[in-house]
Order: C-alpha cells, then sequence, then structure tokens
C-alpha cells in the first residue's frame, strides 16, 4: 500500500549556465573578447525597460549568471558559453516572474513573449529539443490551471458546508486529471528519450510501473549528453532506487541494538526478513503495529524475522517504545548520519521492504493486511 495514493507533482527544477571564457590577446592591450557558444534573442513584448535575470540552478543551488536589459521594445540578446547542455531560468526583474529554458551548446535561439502574461505567451524556436521541453511545460501549465480550478470549487463549496456533495465528483475529475497527465508525461519521455526535458517528465510517472523506460532513458541520455551533471545525477539515482525495487538485493544494514551491541542484516540470512523502517513519533507506524504483532506471532517459528530501525533521536525514548508498544522482535537505531536511511533512500516512513532467505528483495511497502497476505503467500510454498 503505497502511502500516498495520488503524488504531488513537484515544482519544476530551474537551472542556468556556467561562466563565460576570456580570451586575451597579446602583443598589445586588446579588450577581451567574450567566447560564447549560445545566443538567444528575441522580444519580450511590454517589456522595455525591465531587466531580464538568467539563472542557473547546479545541483545544489542557484546560480546568477547575468542581467540583461529589454530594450524600449522589448528586444534583447543573451550570450554565454557552456559545454554542454542546461536548463535556464528566464526571470523578469521587475514581476519576478520566470520561464524555463532549455538550451544547447551552439544553439541560436529566438524567444517572444508577452510581459504581461510571461508563462502562457512564452514561445521559443530554434531547436526541436528546446521547442518539444517548451510543448511539455505548456502542457503542465495547464494540467496546474485545471488542477487548481478543481481544488477552488471544492474550497467554495466547503466554505458553504456543501464539499461533501461534490466531493465523489471532484474526486473522480482530479484522479482523472493526474492520471491523463502522467500518460502525457510517459508518452512525452517515450518518444523523446534523447531529450534532457524527459528528466522533467520523468518526475510525474511512476518509476515502480516504468522501469524500462528509466532504463531506455538512462542510456539514451547518457549517450545524448555525455557527463551533463543532471544526466549522472539521474542514473546514478535509477541505478540505486532499481537496486531497492523487486529483484534487487538489499544492502546490509549494521547498527547498535537496545543491548548496545551491533546488529546486522545479513545475520538473519536464512530466514525470511521484514526491513522496518519506523519511529515512536510516527502515527501512521504505531497503526501497523498489530500487524506486525501478528505477523511475528504467526510466522516466527516458522523461520520469519523482523528488523525495525528506529528513526528516533532519543534512545530512551526508543527504547521505551519498544516496551511500551510491545514490540519484540529485533530492533536497531539509526545512526546520527542517517546512513540507513540514505542508504535505503526512506523519505517517509512507515517503509518496509520483504527479502528472502537470500537477500533478495521480494515485495516492498508492504502494510496491514496486505503483509499477511503475502506473507501467507510465501510460508505457504
Amino acid at each position: 500500500m503505497a502511502k500516498i495514493s495520488i503524488s504531488t507533482l513537484r515544482t519544476f527544477r530551474k537551472f542556468i549556465l556556467t561562466p563565460v571564457l576570456l580570451a586575451i590577446v597579446s602583443c598589445g592591450l586588446v579588450s577581451p573578447k567574450v567566447v560564447t557558444n549560445q545566443n538567444v534573442s528575441g522580444v519580450i513584448k511590454n517589456g522595455g525597460g525591465d531587466f531580464l535575470i538568467v539563472e542557473k540552478l547546479t545541483l545544489n543551488k542557484i546560480e546568477p549568471i547575468d542581467t540583461v536589459e529589454l530594450a524600449k521594445d522589448g528586444k534583447f540578446t543573451f550570450k554565454h558559453q557552456s559545454d554542454t547542455a542546461w536548463f535556464y531560468r528566464f526571470r523578469l526583474q521587475n514581476k519576478n516572474i520566470w520561464v524555463q529554458v532549455l538550451i544547447h551548446p551552439n544553439d541560436k535561439l529566438e524567444i517572444s513573449a508577452d510581459a504581461n502574461d510571461l508563462i502562457h505567451s512564452f514561445k521559443i524556436k530554434g531547436n526541436p529539443k528546446s521547442e518539444k521541453f517548451r510543448d511539455y511545460l505548456s502542457k503542465f501549465i495547464a494540467f496546474g490551471t485545471s488542477k487548481d480550478s478543481i481544488n477552488q470549487i471544492y474550497q467554495a463549496a466547503q466554505a458553504e458546508n456543501k464539499g461533501h456533495l461534490i466531493f465523489d465528483d471532484m474526486q473522480k475529475k482530479y484522479i482523472n486529471l493526474m492520471t491523463s497527465f502522467e500518460q502525457y508525461s510517459h508518452d512525452f519521455v517515450l518518444a523523446n528519450p534523447d531529450n534532457l526535458g524527459s528528466l522533467i517528465a520523468m518526475q510525474n510517472i511512476d518509476k515502480e510501473k516504468n522501469k524500462e523506460l528509466i532504463a531506455k532513458l538512462m542510456t539514451t541520455l547518457n549517450a545524448t549528453y555525455p557527463n551533463q551533471p543532471y544526466v549522472l545525477d539521474f542514473i546514478e539515482k535509477s541505478k540505486k532506487e532499481m537496486a531497492l525495487n523487486v529483484g534487487g538485493i538489499a544492502p546490509n544494514i549494521a547498527l547498535t541494538s537496545p543491548e548496545g551491541k551491533e546488529l546486522s542484516l545479513y545475520s538473519f540470512r536464512g530466514k525470511i526478513v521484514l526491513i522496518d523502517f519506523w519511529a515512536t513519533w510516527c502515527g501512521p507506524c504505531r497503526k501497523e503495529f498489530p500487524f506486525l504483532q501478528q505477523a511475528y506471532s504467526t510466522y516466527q517459528s516458522k523461520g520469519f524475522e523482523i528488523f525495525s530501525i528506529s528513526l528516533d533521536k532519543d534512545v530512551n525514548t526508543w527504547k521505551n517504545g519498544i516496551e511500551q508498544y510491545q514490540l519484540p522482535w529485533n530492533h536497531v537505531l539509526e545512526s546520527q548520519n542517517g546512513d540507513a536511511s540514505k542508504t535505503y533512500d526512506v523519505t517517509g516512513i512507515p517503509k518496509t521492504l520483504l527479502i528472502d532467505k537470500e537477500g533478495k528483495i521480494i515485495a516492498v511497502d508492504l502494510r496491514g493486511e496486505a503483509l499477511l497476505a503475502k506473507l501467507n503467500e510465501v510460508f505457504a510454498k
């Protein structure tokens, strides 16, 4: 059972370009020549006198690149140097609104927009990849507008104590909208595996159901954009996620038990083990205790173990919780550096992984009756 039935779409990350290179001509005092391989020009209607701020988001921070003054008629030119493609954020200073642009080395792009409606009016041409990515963003913007409309209608009804009358209808529309956009995102990635913009679209797709698509994207993007930082990051994270899915081998965990001794996950090889990330402060975790207790009492004698990793910060709170909630299985406490959580990419709890006698993952995020059903299936063989 997933922790969230419908994922909230993330706000798009924004990127931009690296430093310019200066060429100094020898033999005398000569003005330095700026080396550039990217040229973006255009007109932003009603933007005369404003400033276009260009920024890049690295893996760690937003990096200001340039500030370009718009002419009275809104015309501008931005030139830059980069050895790979990046996502740029073009922001109007006075209005503090921005658009995202994909720019490659040697691009000559033309942009048109209206400062009074920059987000919807923005158009770009000059590179098919940049154009297709803009098409995707336009669809995303339309999706966001529709989502907001559904929410506004429901909130208005709630204000009049009539929310319950339209809840089912609004929920159906919302789910249909989410499903439609996820399918659009899937189709975009499938049709554009060599487009850096597919990294953005991939954020809106169920990765568990699209492993083959992820594998294709990893291979194609790596060939198209060798050494591009966001591609390398995507590949590294995807490999890690795939390893932590069904069929992968669970990495070892060796942490401190309540008795102060080191306890290793691999010490339970030869048994069916449920890896369980939890904390005493986690309400949904506590709701799982009756199912875990039933599972342990039913299958422990048949070779089943629970290996619980607590994210509690206070040792005494953790130990008291184990005793208070009567959790008689194996426990360890997460390290101060969060090593186990990082290894298992834990972004929310409860999180569980069921592994077989050889340490292979056979199920993930089993909760409630689904856990009991799976264990019944495993031990019936």
